[in-house]
């Protein structure tokens, strides 16, 4: 008898419909859906049916929005994975560049520990690249036990630029 009901829409066929309940799906304060329930057994919806049936439309709009949270943090790790893969690749290059220059090359920190040493730098001291990283460039590369003299990695480091010095021997 609801002037609102519309068969084509809200019936079920050739059921005949005899009670509906609707509840909004609310998803961050905007309704996205609706559930709905058709022909309460042997009686009409009542306020606890109501109540209830707004419970478990709650707690289905808290689980859509939990899947599409999944779903988007799968989206995302995808992401993330492939940029690592780009990464490792890129990382991979330039490990492969760096080895194989002629010239020997050595990165360090301000307290003078290897972060990496090229191959060419290596066959001096016959290790490999990364059992040197870590250890202090002064013990691993020169066999001392102290900073060389004059190092241009700490006048490098105290000027805050690059430095350069010529040598003739």
């Amino acid at each position: 008898g609801d002037p609102h009901f519309n068969p084509a829409c809200d019936g079920i066929g050739e059921r005949a419909i005899r009670s509906l309940l609707f509840a909004p799906l609310v998803l961050d304060g905007r309704p996205f859906g609706v559930l709905k329930a058709v022909n309460r057994h042997n009686a009409a919806f009542d306020d606890a049916d109501c109540d209830l049936f707004a419970l478990i439309a709650a707690q289905a709009a808290d689980a859509l929005q939990s899947a599409r949270q999944v779903q988007r943090l799968k989206v995302i790790n995808a992401d993330l994975e492939a940029g690592r893969w780009e990464l490792l690749g890129s990382r991979n290059t330039l490990r492969s560049l760096f080895d194989n220059l002629p010239a020997a090359l050595y990165i360090i920190d301000s307290e003078y520990h290897l972060l990496a040493v090229n191959r060419t730098r290596t066959h001096r001291t016959g290790l490999e690249p990364r059992r040197l990283v870590g250890q202090l460039c002064y013990q691993a590369l020169f066999n001392r036990t102290a900073p060389c003299k004059d190092c241009r990695v700490q006048e490098t480091f105290t000027a805050g630029r690059s430095t350069q010095r010529s040598e003739r021997r």
